[in-house]
């Protein structure tokens, strides 16, 4: 597991990259599908745009949890939302009335199977990125909705 989190201007910043591997024997279906992880990281920051409801972008969290095979874990734990001041901000997602405006950070904790990201993802005017990526990390280029989005590899 790699984990950094970092705080300046009272803004707090994390990054989280894991793999857990089981007991042989004590895995169903596929031990740990970082490629799952990656597709849902890339379409929640394709789908990260001002004026978007935050409500929205965790509804695609969850409904991306059963399209890609991992129903289940949509109830194992928060999956986050908005960041910066509080480490996490994950009500803001259930407020109705909340959107996405430019500037806003927010961290995504996905966990499918053993894989785990985090990452922090700024939205501007155009859109959003992932910015807690070194540029030497292998990336997954990931395409959701017409929009290729490069998303960190969970090495082995």
């Amino acid at each position: 597991m790699g984990r950094l989190r970092t705080r300046a201007w009272r803004c707090s910043c994390e990054m989280v990259r894991m793999k857990s591997v089981p007991e042989q024997g004590d895995c169903t279906g596929n031990p740990f599908d970082s490629s799952a992880v990656a597709t849902m990281q890339a379409a929640l920051v394709g789908a990260t745009r001002p004026g978007v409801k935050s409500s929205s972008l965790l509804d695609l969290c969850m409904h991306l949890f059963v399209s890609l095979g991992y129903p289940e874990e949509r109830t194992n734990q928060v999956h986050g939302g908005p960041t910066g001041y509080r480490v996490g901000y994950p009500e803001r997602c259930q407020d109705p009335q909340a959107v996405v405006i430019p500037n806003m950070a927010f961290g995504w904790y996905l966990t499918v199977a053993g894989a785990k990201s985090e990452e922090l993802v700024l939205g501007d005017d155009q859109g959003a990125g992932i910015y807690s990526v070194d540029p030497g990390w292998p990336m997954l280029k990931i395409e959701y909705q017409g929009r290729v989005v490069a998303a960190p590899d969970i090495l082995d």
